[in-house]
């Protein structure tokens, strides 16, 4: 997005719809009403299906490294980068796709409760 073009909506106020909102990067995307739902679900299963430490390092990523220098975001996410390599969470990640099952994580008949305790952070995904 332009800095202008949202500027320009703003300051004059105009209203604007969900696919110029779209175009202005104000929103990811914008479908019809009647597709909404399966949108929705299928952005949800894409969150579900990320282990919950490496998303959570995502949303750091994306909030710390525009503020920081070059050499310091590739020093910060070469660690952060390294660290989630050698976690439990991406041991497990990587064995599930290697194993073709879906990660402990992710809600499914095959993943019971029983399955939270074979999470690799030792608690309920949802709570991390």
């Amino acid at each position: 997005m332009r800095a202008v073009d949202a500027a320009e909506v703003f300051l004059r106020g105009r209203r604007f719809t969900a696919t110029e909102a779209a175009e202005l990067g104000l929103i990811a995307r914008a479908v019809p009403a009647d597709r909404l739902d399966a949108e929705v679900a299928s952005v949800v299963d894409d969150l579900l299906a990320a282990g919950p430490k490496a998303l959570a390092a995502c949303k750091q990523l994306l909030a710390r490294v525009p503020t920081m220098d070059t050499d310091a975001a590739f020093a910060w996410t070469g660690q952060l980068s390294a660290r989630l390599f050698s976690s439990a969470e991406a041991a497990e990640g990587m064995t599930a796709y290697l194993e073709k099952r879906p990660a402990a994580w992710i809600p499914s008949p095959d993943n019971d409760s029983e399955a939270v305790a074979d999470h690799p952070s030792g608690s309920d995904p949802k709570d991390t």
